[in-house]
């Protein structure tokens, strides 16, 4: 089972996909391997993807996290004593 936007999904058979980039999207993609973010390419690039569907809402990527974030900040203003 692998964890993706909040739900547990059963792991997939993966698909290689091959991406053409220019060097500054590489030497960006190599500068978070040397400095031990990802473990690749592909981990970094998978990662960016995920947060770019659940920004987009995309199912099942999408967490709903920025909803919550927005219910909880109004609850707060609302909570909050106003001055007169």
């Amino acid at each position: 089972m692998v964890a993706v936007g909040g739900q547990t999904m059963p792991k997939q058979k993966k698909t290689r996909v091959s991406v053409t980039m220019t060097p500054p999207y590489i030497l960006a993609l190599d500068t978070l391997v040397t400095d031990g973010l990802y473990l690749n390419r592909g981990e970094a690039i998978l990662e960016s993807l995920r947060e770019f569907l659940n920004k987009k809402h995309v199912e099942p990527f999408y967490s709903g996290e920025e909803i919550k974030e927005e219910l909880v900040e109004e609850i707060k203003e609302e909570l909050e004593p106003k001055n007169p």
